[in-house]
């Protein structure tokens, strides 16, 4: 009897089981789904939606699918048309049921089809993030076993030394079907694409993983395998992928990665073949194609949280460069040696960065013995005739046409913090040939300051310090240039200039978001100081010297000629005080100094509209009676025309002419005047009265033509 109470009992007990692994499969679990998502939101920081069905089975496994599944960060809930965070057209996986009662988590199937994932990096004064984060403990981020660190890094209160052993997790399969990411820059609005998402493989913590992948980045295809041994201390015991990158045209290039444990270190080595990127980049005058192939060999060691670059080698197109260095993977900061070798420059120094920071912290202490793009363009120098054609057009083009209004990009300023010091021993860039160049640059949230610039430059020195703002665009600068040779200056062969020594002191502020910005709003004060000048204009020499012999209104016609006949002009020194307003100069002091006399000039030297207008006084030396002469020097500043007041010289002329016969009309008179007294009178009183006699006459003649 009891046999069978015993007997019916287990049969109860059987039928119960088996009747709780079946029923569930028969269940409509839709009409749970409300409950359920209110139970999940509440305990994580998402907002999840499933608008389609729902499948649950534990026989002959337990197996759940999930259709339509979309995943909002609860702080966008209140965003109008905010994208969710992700989207699934079908989630599905299986699990194992024995091992579960081992406490063991396999996973024999999860599959997800169609992932759509929108992640948002937004970008403030002080940081960048992501408005999307993951979880991957499972746990509510506002849950008491995590704390933040002074810098607001989430850290754990799980054992440091709790390994990946403890965790028992096996995938049989995995896979992602046509997945989809989207990066969005929520300042720039830039968007980075990563479509056909496809994923293949399985993973296991004590049995290693095997993995294939492929993905679409910005219309790149990049398919890959991957395959490693069971992990010990974070890492695989054995590590092998390959990765192939392809375009329409075939494929790219390929990626090598192998490591293994050995020693308590895990020995990592990566390399590649001529990886052909489709992008070029601007260096200079040069055009650096990635697309004819980059390749790199790496060989590290990582023990103890700290990977040891103990090689690297990378080649693009005649650029080599080698290093070896450090990297704490816990304190997020490393330092890389290097050197680099090409036609253009050479350098040898230190690389440092602190990714523990809100923005990334980089230093740099380079040494470059010389900089020379002439090496690497390998461009025939061309010498540019006086009169050249392109300087004429230049000086017609107008302000929109001269100064390009095509933004310049200075968001890369605000993307990191960094501390870097260059010393160049010789650098040759574009029209520009300076050596002995040292810079020390700091960068501090979208600040950068010009600690130190100079350089020995065009046979002179210069000196700048400043800040740049690269927010706003505005740039505070003091400068000085020493002895400059203006012949070296960048844009003056084939001007009028033909020879000078420039010093400048000048304090200057502008924007610098577009080069139209920079000379429109320029401002400041500078003194301007340049010796021994010579330039092409008025044959001032010859004026000058016919001035000195032009004895009537006569040699008018012949100064005429000397004066618009074209030659060099020399001058002592040109010198005065500036200031600039919205790229005007403004002088009322400027001075020309030369042998034969002076210039002083008052007016604007206008760069947005590249135009000048002064107004010139020309004063004559060692020329008696002779008033000061009116100069208007206007045009294009690189070609500029002198206007002599014809109206003033001809009066001055004619005033010189009336001295003269005021002259001889004193002497004939004095002299008639003491013949008629000599015999009647001492010649003293004969003096005295001729003396009086022509200083009425002379007052009378030159005032006829006052």
């Amino acid at each position: 009897m009891s046999k069978k109470i015993i007997f019916r009992v287990f049969t109860v007990i059987f039928a119960i089981i088996i009747v709780a692994l079946v029923v569930p499969s028969f269940i409509n679990w839709n009409s749970y789904k409300t409950p359920l998502l209110e139970l999940i939101n509440k305990q994580t920081n998402f907002d999840i939606a499933i608008d389609g069905d729902i499948k649950l089975s534990l026989l002959p496994r337990p197996y759940l699918s999930v259709a339509q599944v979309s995943i909002k960060n609860q702080d966008d809930l209140q965003v109008k048309n905010a994208e969710p965070l992700a989207k699934l057209k079908q989630l599905s996986f299986a699990i194992d049921f024995l091992p579960l009662l081992s406490r063991k988590i396999s996973i024999r199937s999860v599959e997800l089809i169609e992932p759509v994932i929108s992640v948002t990096k937004q970008t403030n004064d002080t940081k960048d993030s992501f408005s999307a984060s993951v979880n991957l403990s499972g746990k509510n981020t506002n849950d008491s076993s995590s704390k933040n660190d002074k810098k607001g890094r989430q850290q754990s209160n799980k054992p440091k030394n709790e390994g990946s052993e403890a965790l028992s997790l096996n995938i049989t399969k995995a896979s992602v079907v046509d997945g989809s990411v989207t990066l969005i820059d929520s300042k720039t609005n830039k968007k980075t694409e990563i479509k056909a998402i496809n994923l293949s493989g399985g993973f296991s913590f004590t049995h290693g993983f095997d993995m294939k992948a492929g993905a679409n980045i910005d219309g790149l295809q990049v398919n890959g395998t991957i395959k490693g041994g069971a992990f010990v201390n974070g890492f695989p015991s054995t590590l092998d992928a390959q990765c192939a990158v392809m375009q329409e045209k075939g494929m790219q290039g390929a990626v090598t990665l192998s490591g293994k444990h050995k020693d308590g270190a895990f020995l990592i080595k990566a390399s590649s073949d001529a990886i052909k990127v489709p992008m070029k980049i601007q260096l200079g005058t040069q055009t650096i194609d990635l697309a004819k192939g980059v390749q790199f060999n790496v060989d590290a060691t990582i023990r103890d949280k700290v990977a040891t670059i103990n090689t690297l080698k990378a080649k693009v197109a005649d650029i080599n460069l080698t290093g070896k260095g450090t990297f704490n993977t816990e304190k997020n900061v490393g330092s890389l040696g290097v050197a680099l070798t090409s036609n253009i420059l050479n350098a040898t120094g230190t690389i440092g960065v602190d990714l523990s920071q809100a923005k990334p912290m980089v230093t740099a202490d380079l040494v470059l013995p010389k900089v020379d793009d002439k090496a690497w363009t390998k461009t025939a120098n061309t010498k540019t005739s006086p009169n050249a054609k392109s300087h004429h057009e230049s000086a017609q083009k107008s302000s929109q046409e001269r100064w390009s209004k095509d933004p310049i990009d200075l968001s890369a300023l605000q993307s990191m913090n960094a501390n870097v010091s260059l010393s160049i021993d010789k650098l040759s860039l574009n029209d520009i040939d300076a050596a002995k160049v040292k810079l020390h640059l700091i960068l501090n949230n979208g600040l950068a300051t010009i600690k130190q610039l100079s350089a020995n430059v065009f046979d002179g020195g210069a000196t700048v310090t400043g800040k740049l703002d690269s927010k706003s665009g505005q740039l505070t600068t003091d400068v000085k240039l020493v002895n400059m040779n203006v012949l070296k200056l960048p844009g003056v062969k084939g001007s009028a200039l033909k020879a000078g020594t420039l010093n400048i002191s000048a304090a200057i502020t502008t924007k610098t978001t577009s080069m139209h910005a920079i000379i429109n709003h320029l401002g400041g004060v500078a003194n301007l100081d340049v010796g021994k000048t010579v330039v092409e204009g008025v044959d001032i020499k010859q004026f000058m010297a016919d001035l000195k012999t032009t004895k009537d209104i006569g040699g008018l016609t012949k100064l005429k000629a000397s004066f618009d006949r074209k030659a060099d002009m020399g001058f002592n020194h040109v010198r005065g005080d500036v200031k600039l307003t919205n790229g005007v100069a403004n002088t009322r002091n400027f001075e020309i100094d030369m042998n034969e006399g002076a210039i002083k000039s008052a007016g604007t030297v206008d760069l947005p509209n590249w135009k000048l207008a002064l107004n010139s006084i020309l004063t004559v030396r060692d020329v008696k009676n002779l008033p000061n002469l009116a100069i208007n020097i206007t045009g294009s500043i690189d070609q500029p025309q002198f206007a002599l007041d014809m109206d003033q010289l001809q009066k001055a002329l004619l005033q010189l002419a009336a001295n003269q016969l005021a002259d001889r009309a004193k002497d004939v008179v004095k002299k008639k005047v003491a013949e008629q007294l000599g015999g009647k009178a001492n010649g003293k009183m004969a003096d005295k009265v001729g003396g009086e006699a022509a200083k009425a006459i002379g007052k009378i003649l030159p005032g006829l033509f006052g």
